[in-house]
């Protein structure tokens, strides 16, 4: 059990850029909050819609809400980096301009937060909502295979800590680092704190209203993914292997784990090394599924696809119906040129139909319909079914 500090300072840590129609609503929120010892930290990233006003209006009778502003816009990440250095709460929540908190979002995370002094982060599920503050029927959740045990494993495999839904114990020495988020933001501060050596709190409870819609920052995939490898690129493996196999994590499962986190930011050579280590032994069939999916792309990646194929096909022997999979064996079936264009177009017709939600699926068959000259998509990440879906929008 950990000190328990029953009033520590919260900062609510809300960075926004021309946020106007959604500034109030996520504003009321925070000073709703159960827990009243709370600082509202807020960078003006050089907007130009009046959404400053609004924060100079509350300010006139709430004295917890801190102003800064940025005379020109640095994105997103600067201005979260700018809330962080001016916050003074012993924990921070992360607090998007156009989201809700729930009234008790603080408390919980409080609550969690006293179970270890080792837990750096808290992360807490979250429902979504669209442009109108209408709920939809989807949520953002944790798959249900990760839980305290393993998230330090899982997330270096993917990002699971979406800002939104995530509070911090603050560290001034995380926060001072070289390139501290210079491109990216939740992932990196998620690594930074598992590479110090804290832990994961998870919380199965909703307490962020998330808002998705067409302006969103998280809806340009292609920059966020850009912005993501290169704030990856400045970690060293060996540092997050120390660290997990100091936690009694097996050699096999950060083995496996190494080889996924250097592949996604595209260090083949790193990649490689891990996948491909003979530690990588005694694995279930869950896990073995997982390292030939991933060998299958690292192949994929140096342009062997017959070897990529054969990956795979230890994949489906596996998981009989995997739509990533079939999709991906697809893609190589056409390269290797195994089977005839109409009997793939049936096979991406026949995924399409049972995972509507899957784009790379759609693109490939868009493609091959319309005897387009462009490269089909080979899927570089499992699927997962626990993560929000929509046309726009996609945790990766």
């Amino acid at each position: 059990m950990g000190i328990e500090n029953k009033n520590p300072l919260f900062s609510f840590v809300m960075p926004f850029y021309n946020n106007k129609r959604y500034l109030q609503s996520a504003i009321e929120s925070v000073l709703k909050s159960t827990i009243t010892n709370f600082e509202l930290v807020m960078v003006d990233d050089g907007s130009t819609d009046g959404s400053i006003d609004i924060v100079r209006e509350y300010m006139k009778s709430e004295p917890r809400i801190k102003l800064y502003l940025h005379k020109v816009n640095k994105g997103p990440a600067q201005a979260l980096k700018t809330c962080l250095l001016n916050s003074k709460g012993e924990y921070i929540l992360f607090t998007a301009a156009d989201d809700i908190s729930y009234k008790t979002r603080a408390e919980v995370c409080l609550q969690a937060f006293n179970k270890s002094e080792k837990i750096g982060i808290v992360l807490v599920e979250a429902d979504i909502i669209n442009e109108h503050s209408e709920l939809t029927e989807e949520k953002y959740q944790i798959p249900a295979t990760i839980d305290n045990d393993n998230i330090l494993i899982e997330q270096l495999k993917r990002n699971y800590c979406l800002g939104a839904t995530m509070a911090i114990k603050k560290d001034s020495h995380i926060f001072g680092q070289d390139g501290f988020i210079e491109h990216s933001d939740d992932y990196e501060i998620s690594l930074r704190y598992l590479e110090a050596g804290y832990d994961i709190e998870i919380v199965k409870e909703s307490l962020v209203k998330y808002r998705v819609h067409s302006e969103s920052a998280s809806t340009n995939k292609v920059k966020l993914y850009n912005n993501t490898v290169k704030s990856l690129e400045k970690f060293h493996s060996e540092d997050f292997e120390k660290v997990l196999l100091d936690k009694k994590n097996s050699y096999a499962d950060v083995n496996l784990s190494l080889g996924i986190f250097n592949l996604f930011r595209n260090n083949l050579i790193g990649a490689e090394r891990y996948l491909r280590n003979p530690q990588l032994n005694g694995l279930d069939k869950h896990h073995i599924f997982e390292l030939n999916f991933y060998l299958s792309v690292l192949f994929y990646k140096k342009g062997l696809f017959k070897e990529s194929y054969e990956s795979l096909s230890i994949c489906k022997s596996i998981v009989a119906e995997s739509a990533v999979v079939q999709n991906n064996m697809s893609v190589l079936e056409h390269y290797l040129n195994l089977v005839n264009i109409e009997n793939i177009i049936r096979e991406f017709i026949s995924i399409n139909k049972l995972n509507p939600h899957y784009l790379d699926c759609k693109y490939n068959l868009d493609i091959l319909q319309s005897n387009k000259e462009e490269k089909l998509k080979f899927t570089e990440r499992i699927l997962t079914s626990n993560l929000i879906y929509r046309e726009n929008y996609k945790v990766d």
